[in-house]
């Protein structure tokens, strides 16, 4: 439903509508580095990031979510975040619980299957992690995307499967997002991992259409590889998984005219992390309709367009270069 070109344009139209906290910008900041990372900055690992992404919805909401950072980084991150669940499985087990395999946002906040009473979790046990997972994610600051809407906006005015709809949707966007980060960067390349499963095939024909625009632009010559991984070889993706999860909830409550924020998300947005969350509209839905029939009849792609992606935190920055 969202061609590349198309996906392109509506993205340079992006605006801040109604941002909770407009002055959180996507940058890594220097100072959060030790003096020997500031010291290697200038080269080594920069120019290799990595960006892990997965998804999280409900009856409501459908969304996307991204980690982004360089490699050095997520050096750090992951060990930090599995020593994190190691430290919790051990804690199980002294009590005579079951360990838990992963760490899994919908089924940590909602006490659902490794995660439920039984198996030793609470509420306050849920808030602790929670907060310690958060923690981890001020130490390392990477870049946190999540693109999202609602699924009920794109069954009314499209035929089809509406998850692989919206999925589709949000991937495309992300990418376009991943891009206009490393365009701020100096330049560099990004290795994507997305979580396998049930879209495994429509994030790679996502990926192969944004690829297909490097006949046509130099924008996503950043964006080198793509490919699926489980949580079981890829621990990152469970903290791509907890973005999806604060990104959701926060999708959900804009949705519904909710500006509360949840704690969670608020101590991410307190610690500076950069975090932008965006979400579609009808309005955008119906536009990307209105640009396709553009391009078939060659008209100007952004003819009777006047849309751009709703943000809820953070904000969007357009990609320079050739529309």
């Amino acid at each position: 439903m969202l061609g590349s070109s198309v996906g392109r344009r509506l993205h340079a139209r992006m605006e801040l509508v109604g941002a909770v906290c407009p002055e959180i910008s996507a940058t890594l900041v220097a100072s959060r580095y030790t003096p020997r990372e500031r010291n290697l900055l200038p080269g080594w690992p920069m120019d290799l990031w990595r960006a892990y992404i997965d998804e999280s919805y409900n009856s409501q909401a459908f969304c996307v979510g991204c980690v982004l950072a360089p490699e050095f980084i997520w050096q750090r991150f992951t060990k930090a975040w599995v020593e994190r669940i190691a430290l919790e499985n051990r804690n199980s087990v002294k009590r005579g619980f079951p360990p838990i395999s992963r760490y899994h946002a919908t089924d940590c906040a909602n006490l659902k299957r490794e995660f439920r009473e039984k198996n030793g979790w609470d509420i306050p046990r849920q808030v602790r992690l929670t907060k310690r997972l958060c923690g981890i994610f001020a130490e390392h600051h990477p870049e946190a995307i999540v693109i999202g809407g609602a699924p009920e906006d794109i069954r009314s005015i499209s035929k089809g499967d509406v998850k692989e709809l919206m999925y589709s949707a949000c991937m495309k966007m992300c990418l376009l997002e991943i891009a206009g980060v490393m365009h701020r960067r100096p330049p560099g390349n990004v290795e994507i991992i997305f979580d396998r499963g049930n879209f495994t095939r429509i994030a790679m024909e996502a990926f192969t259409a944004i690829q297909k625009e490097k006949n046509n632009t130099r924008e996503f010559d950043c964006l080198r590889s793509m490919e699926a991984k489980g949580w079981e070889e890829c621990a990152a993706l469970q903290a791509a998984d907890f973005i999806a999860y604060q990104g959701m909830q926060r999708v959900d409550g804009s949705l519904k005219g909710k500006r509360e924020i949840k704690k969670s998300l608020q101590a991410l947005i307190g610690k500076r992390v950069p975090i932008n969350i965006g979400y579609y509209t009808k309005q955008n839905f119906l536009d990307i309709l209105q640009m396709k029939r553009n391009q078939d009849a060659d008209r100007p792609l952004d003819e009777g367009v006047h849309s751009g992606l709703e943000a809820c935190v953070g904000g969007f920055h357009p990609i320079k270069g050739r529309r």
